[in-house]
This record gives C-alpha cells, structure tokens and sequence, in this order.
C-alpha cells in the first residue's frame, strides 16, 4: 500500500506539512472552528467579488500575435498561437472561460496550471486547464530539474516546464505561489463567523435567549416538558406569537444589541481585508466606500489596474511568450500582446491634448502615438501626403 501511495502522490509527507496533498484538497481549520479551503472562501461575497473582478478583467483584454520588425511591430493573426489565445485555446472552451478559471485558481489557490499540447514539429495545438489541487510543482531526485505532477486527468502524469503555463501568486518559493485563502484563513474564518453569528441572531428575533424563573422548584421532568414547550415557540413563524406562562412563571429575556457585539462594524472591516488581500478597490466591493487617498474615482481605477491588473497581465504574457513559441519563432520575434490601453486611457478630450502635446513637444511620430493606442502603424508614403 504505501507503495502505491507514494507512487501516485511522491514521496511520503507529513499530514502537518502545508503542502500534503490531502490539506491542499480539504483544508484547515480556523480558530473560529470553521474548515477553510479555496471552495469554502468563495462563498463569501467579499472574496467572490475580489476574485471575479479580477478574474473577468483578465479574461476580457483582447490577446495579440505579433511580431518585432525594423521600424516596429507588425500582427500575424494566421499564426497558431493567434487563435490559441484569443479564440479558443482548446474544443472545449473559449478564451474568455479559459483565461477567467485560470485566473480564479490563481487568486484562490496560488497557482494556476495549463497544460500545453504540441507537435513533433514545436507546434502548440490545445491548452487545457489543470485543476490546482490536482497539481503541484516538484523537484527531481537529483535536485537539478523541476517538473509537475498531475493526477487531473484521470492518469499519473509528469509534466516538463515547457508543457505547463504556471500563472502564480507571490511567494517564497520560485516555483509555487502561496494561496491567499491559507494565508488568510483567520481572516476568513472570523467572516464565516460574522456571518453565522447575523444568522443565528436574525433567527432568534436578535435574542440570545432568556431565563423561565418559577416560584417553585420544578421537577427533571416539569422542567424538560417546559423547555420543549418553549423552544417549540421561540423561532420561526412562532417568535412573535404570545407565550402563557402559568403558576406565576416569569420569562426574563437576555437580548445583544448587534452594536454591542460590533456586527456590523465587524462586517464592514471584513470587506477592506478582503480589499487589501487582493489588491481591489474598497468602492468596487461596498457602496459605502470613499475613494480614499487618490483625488478622483479615475485615479484610484488607474491605480488599480497598474499595481494589481498590470502584474498579472505582464505574468501571462511571459509565460506564453516563453513557452508558446518554438526557439526559432522566439528568435525571429514573436511575441504575445495583451491590450491594456483600453482599460488604462481617460477621456478622449484629455487623450486627445496629451497626444497633440506629445506631437509638438516631443516631436513624436504619429506610428509611434499610434502604438500607444495598440493601432498598426500607417506606411511611410501615407504619412507624408
């Protein structure tokens, strides 16, 4: 048996170890004495909104083949990657869905897998996701290569580096980001209690119970027949019905003010932790939030995109350029291109000024303004008529 299992998982592992298989698939209790995974988190709106943000922002950015000339950059939309990234990277899924799952897994496990499909020839055919907790980076016995091990697809397999697109969080080490739900687990766990704490006391008309005082000392049976008999009546469509105590019982209630509690105070810091785990603008989770430090509404979504959108387009692009293209197309360059002017321009008006500004200052071409604005560039004998 543990010759089997050490065949189809590696080398035997402590079940404390963060990177055992089983605690990447289930999870970890939090001190809240709640289990917390990458599936788990989800179900809170504020890491939702974070991941889907982000994710959809990815997967929407048009994707371009080019490839470095003299005088600049030209397309090549017949190139096979062309249809790779921006059409449909494999049968089954189109580059929208692609991009946004892999981006998800990344935000949520660390790490997102793309295994590659080639040619004798060099020629990438398909990319496929790989589900994260499925797979995981590894270091040969020898210590001198790393390769990925995956049991995704219904089989043990060993994945070469240039057969897996790796799109990761930061981490400690080069080859395996660190999921921001296990960092963050009390963080999510006390959120899961926030929750669980509104519903309970929602459900019990925001009581948290009470005291029966009897003039008498009841019975173990008079006593258990009268806390059934009350519990029957304290939630539910019987909360507000009237309750008639007998031989001069009376009902002292124990009520928390959710303020007391800091409920919605609790709710509210749970949203910034979440803006701050993933980088997200705190007005684009909650309604409520200002703008904070920047002077505008389109400062702070500049910011957004060039510290937390700009990252992880910058990481995709080099992961395809690195592995989608054989050496001699490197060579010749080739290169792939997200469109990020789309999301990072302002107004036409102020485009329009900066450009003429640039033109007469800088003494800028109009290719070169062009290209700042992701346009092909217009031949020289247009340029002069």
């Amino acid at each position: 048996m543990s010759g089997l299992f050490s065949s189809v998982f590696g080398p035997s592992q402590k079940l404390s170890d963060p990177d055992h298989w089983l605690l990447r698939a289930v999870g970890a209790k939090s001190h809240s004495g709640i289990v917390i995974n990458e599936n788990v988190a989800l179900n809170l709106p504020g890491v939702y909104a974070c991941v889907r943000i982000i994710s959809d922002i990815v997967a929407q950015l048009p994707a371009h083949v080019y490839r470095k000339t003299e005088t600049g950059r030209v397309a090549e939309p017949d190139h096979p990657v062309q249809k790779l990234v921006a059409r449909m990277p494999n049968p089954d899924t189109n580059a929208f869905s692609f991009r946004q799952t892999i981006q998800s897994n990344a935000l949520l496990w660390g790490n997102g897998y793309v295994s590659i499909d080639q040619l004798n020839s060099g020629e990438r055919t398909a990319l496929w996701q790989l589900r994260p907790e499925n797979t995981h980076p590894k270091v040969s016995e020898d210590r001198k290569r790393i390769f990925y091990r995956t049991t995704d697809r219904g089989k043990f397999e060993d994945l070469s580096p240039d057969q897996v697109l790796h799109i990761k969080c930061m981490g400690h080490d080069p080859n395996l980001g660190l999921s921001p739900i296990r960092l963050h687990r009390e963080t999510l766990g006390l959120a899961f209690g926030a929750e669980k704490f509104g519903s309970k006391l929602f459900a019990n008309d925001l009581r948290s119970g009470g005291f029966l005082q009897h003039p008498e000392t009841l019975s173990d049976k008079a006593s258990k027949n009268l806390e059934e008999s009350m519990q029957k009546k304290a939630g539910g469509d019987e909360a507000f019905k009237v309750k008639v105590l007998e031989e001069g019982m009376k009902f002292i209630p124990t009520t928390i003010p959710p303020e007391d509690g800091q409920f919605l105070g609790t709710r509210q810091f749970q949203l910034a932790e979440f803006s701050r785990m993933y980088g997200v603008p705190l007005m684009l989770l909650s309604t409520d939030a200002a703008p904070g430090w920047a002077s505008s509404v389109e400062q702070l979504m500049l910011a957004f995109i060039t510290q937390t959108i700009q990252p992880w387009i910058v990481q995709w692009e080099q992961e395809m350029n690195r592995k989608l293209f054989t050496q001699q197309e490197r060579d010749e360059g080739f290169f792939v291109r997200f469109a990020m002017q789309a999301l990072m321009r302002g107004d036409m008006q102020t485009r329009a000024a900066f450009y003429k500004t640039l033109s007469e200052v800088a003494d800028m071409e109009p290719n070169e303004i062009r290209a700042l604005e992701d346009m092909e560039p217009i031949r020289t004998t247009e340029v002069s008529q």
